[in-house]
């Protein structure tokens, strides 16, 4: 479950990094839609960060294989 929480705020910080929309902010009128965006920017950036730790670990507790590594 935690793993799809991630990727939903990885697909978030996609869209705010990649639409533009962050040229748009007016930084001396902070309300609450760019505060919205910048959380999700900067969660994204956190969910990159567990999902990679997460996969790491679990790629750790198993054990590798000739076909395993090929594929990778």
């Amino acid at each position: 479950m935690f793993r799809i929480v991630l990727m939903i705020l990885i697909i978030a910080h996609h869209y705010v990094v990649n639409s533009g929309i962050q040229e748009l902010y007016d930084f001396s009128d902070i309300n609450g839609n760019m505060l919205f965006l910048q959380f999700f920017g900067f969660a994204g950036k956190i969910g990159i960060n567990c999902f990679l730790l997460i996969t790491g670990y679990f790629m750790c507790q198993q054990k590798v294989r000739l076909v395993k590594f090929l594929k990778l």
